[in-house]
């Protein structure tokens, strides 16, 4: 079975903290920071787990520059 892509809607933010719905896998980043400080170890399913953290960092980073235009 082919593995599934993840899309940027199956995505959660919260503060500073990214979820991927489907899985649970979560990345949380310091406040101000586009960098993963922390995540959970959950089973990804049928998803491979570079292309979930990559979706979440590029969110993360998108966070940053939202919250440095609005200052």
């Amino acid at each position: 079975m082919p593995l599934k892509r993840p899309t940027r809607h199956e995505f959660k933010v919260e503060g500073d903290q990214v979820a991927h719905v489907p899985t649970g896998k979560c990345y949380a980043a310091s406040p101000g920071s586009a960098e993963i400080a922390n995540e959970n170890a959950v089973d990804i399913e049928d998803y491979r787990e570079a292309e979930i953290r990559e979706m979440a960092k590029q969110i993360l980073r998108e966070r940053v520059r939202i919250s440095e235009r609005l200052r």
